[in-house]
């Protein structure tokens, strides 16, 4: 990943482990969500409330990527 030097990056995952490629990687702007907490390892930490920590990982993702400011709207079934 050091190669390509990228600016920015999108983790949609919650887990610490793609957080700490993006860092070790160097790129400029990481993105990402936790549940209930802040991460040091992010930029731009989008915290969900506790009440997500229960939902599926479709709906976390999904309200993760709207308080980013996408509009998913279209995509809902």
């Amino acid at each position: 990943l050091k190669q390509y030097k990228f600016d920015e990056a999108w983790s949609l995952h919650h887990g610490s482990y793609y957080r700490q490629v993006m860092a070790l990687a160097g790129i400029k702007q990481s993105n990402g969500f936790t549940i209930d907490s802040k991460s040091r390892l992010l930029d731009r930490n989008f915290v969900l409330p506790p009440e997500y920590k229960s939902r599926h990982f479709r709906e976390q993702v999904s309200a993760f990527l709207e308080m980013a400011g996408y509009d998913l709207a279209p995509f809902h079934y």
